[in-house]
This record gives structure tokens, C-alpha cells and sequence, in this order.
């Protein structure tokens, strides 16, 4: 197997991942926009509200009849709708998006939650366990060398067992 190829296949398979990862937060981020929303701070200067005076006919619901709907706006409604939609915020989703597939990509190449860890990890929890040096983890392969079981791989898989 040719080297230059696998760190070509990992760049690719990440460069994908992380663009699927921000394509999927952006289409959350767009739903959640639609469906809470919540005021910008310039709302008001957009919206222009006609709010009528007390006692006419048309009155607002709620407590003490102070809540309108956006019928009251007399501003363009374009720039009204995406005055009505400050959450959540765009950059914080992308902040989001990026490294939560950064820390899912981390803990896939450095195998952190995983049982099959790598063989230093492996060696420095058995020195530390036993409290053994170096040496003595050499000693102990040597004189399991006959005995040492190779790993073998599943069949149809091509993983290691």
C-alpha cells in the first residue's frame, strides 16, 4: 500500500465530516430560528409600531392587553421576519458544529474511549499498574516469545481481533 495515500484518505474523510457537520448545524440553526426566534435589538426602529391608543378597537392580548402580533408593523416586512430571528446565534452554531466533529475526530484517532487502545498506551498502563520498569516489560517479552499469540484477523472484516 502506498504511504502518500492514507494521510490523503484521512485529509479527505475530515475536510467531508466537518463540512457535513456545519451543513447539519446550519439546517438546525435555521430551524430553530423559524420556530423560537426571538426579537433583535433594533426590533422596534424596524417594526414601526402603530399601536393603538387606549380605548379604540383594536386591543392586544394578554396580560393587561399588551401583547401584539406582528400585524401592528408598519416597516417592511422582510426586514421585519429577520428582525424576529436572533436565535440562536450563527457564529456560536459554526463554533458548535466544529468542535464537537473536531473532539468526535480526536477521540477516533487517538482512540481515547476505546477498548482497543494503542500499544503505548497499553505498555504504560501495565508499567504503571505493576510499577515495573522498562526493562523489566523487555525481560517479560523476551521470555514469552514463544508463547506470544499473534493477532489474527476476522474473516470477510479485515480487522484485527
Amino acid at each position: 500500500m502506498d504511504p502518500n495515500i492514507l494521510p490523503f484518505d484521512d485529509a479527505s474523510c475530515a475536510i467531508l465530516g466537518l463540512a457535513y457537520s456545519l451543513v447539519t448545524g446550519s439546517f438546525f440553526q435555521v430551524v430553530l430560528k423559524k420556530s423560537i426566534g426571538g426579537f433583535r435589538p433594533y426590533f422596534l426602529s424596524v417594526c414601526e409600531p402603530a399601536v393603538p391608543e387606549n380605548g379604540s378597537a383594536a386591543r392586544g392580548s394578554g396580560f393587561q392587553s399588551v401583547m401584539y402580533t406582528s400585524n401592528v408593523c408598519t416597516g417592511n416586512p422582510d426586514k421585519i421576519q429577520n428582525a424576529m430571528e436572533s436565535f440562536p446565534l450563527g457564529h456560536a452554531e459554526i463554533a458548535f458544529a466544529g468542535l464537537f466533529y473536531l473532539s468526535i475526530y480526536l477521540n477516533a484517532q487517538l482512540r481515547v474511549f476505546s477498548s482497543s487502545a494503542t500499544f503505548l498506551s497499553r505498555r504504560q498502563l501495565r508499567k504503571g499498574e505493576e510499577g515495573q520498569g522498562e526493562e523489566d516489560i523487555k525481560d517479560r517479552s523476551s521470555e514469552n516469545a514463544g508463547n506470544e499469540i499473534l493477532p489474527t484477523s476476522r474473516p470477510g472484516t479485515g480487522s484485527m481481533v
